[in-house]
């Protein structure tokens, strides 16, 4: 449930230093996965919540983004408040193992006071690293001047609707929509890229109206929900 209390400290196995501080990172991170002051670097959807060794190196994945997460390098994490991108806490420079840790437990606490995922943990940047809003994305395909006037050629007039019956009847590119028969959660429904379920691979999103809500597509019946689903797909690059 959102909201709800959910991190679990681990005990990484890489130990090597890659990084000697702070900023040697944070200057090497695409700045267009900097959003504000903090680093939100996403990953693809088949990273769920949890630890990972990304590229030999040790990150914590929460809501579709890597947090560095090595018990040798030292990070500065930030507790933030995104209603209003407020800095509630400061946990200084320590390891990022250490910090992150710290600064997840508290975000559990306040989210669940809250019942929304209101507050988030992420790296501070100096000054001169801050990005405009603008020019973030929060998405980790990379997505150049020709993807995107194909995806939006292809979304051009379309109704959820209308890519509901491309997605059911063929496909969108990449990505499928099936349908569900006796679902236990009433769903119709479900979106897949490269046979896998989007957005959540262990296939808990799907079209029925109070589980579609939970990425914002409560939008009408299972297959306006399905089409919502399959939109954000195509938004993202992942189809095309």
């Amino acid at each position: 449930m959102r909201g709800s209390t959910s991190h679990h400290p681990v005990h990484p196995t890489r130990t090597g230093v890659r990084f000697s501080n702070p900023r040697e990172y944070h200057s090497r991170v695409n700045r267009r996965h900097i959003y504000r002051s903090w680093i939100q670097e996403p990953v693809m959807y088949s990273y769920t919540d949890g630890y990972w060794d990304i590229d030999g190196q040790p990150y914590y994945v929460h809501r579709g983004f890597r947090y560095r997460y090595s018990p040798v390098e030292m990070c500065q994490y930030q507790l933030v408040d995104g209603e209003d991108y407020s800095v509630v806490k400061d946990y200084g420079l320590k390891s990022c193992s250490e910090s992150y840790d710290e600064c997840a437990v508290e975000r559990d606490v306040f989210n669940s006071e809250v019942g929304m995922d209101r507050f988030f943990c992420a790296e501070a940047v100096e000054g001169d690293l801050q990005n405009n809003t603008a020019d973030y994305s929060p998405t980790p395909i990379e997505v150049d001047g020709g993807k995107l006037a194909k995806i939006a050629a292809y979304l051009e007039g379309k109704s959820f609707h209308d890519i509901f019956t491309d997605g059911y009847n063929g496909g969108v590119g990449e990505c499928l929509i099936y349908r569900l028969r006796g679902n236990e959660h009433g769903c119709g429904y479900i979106v897949t890229v490269r046979d896998e379920y989007f957005p959540d691979i262990e296939g808990n999103i799907c079209s029925a109206s109070h589980i579609a809500a939970q990425v914002g597509c409560n939008v009408g019946d299972d297959r306006v929900n399905a089409g919502c689903i399959l939109q954000k797909a195509v938004r993202e690059g992942h189809c095309h």
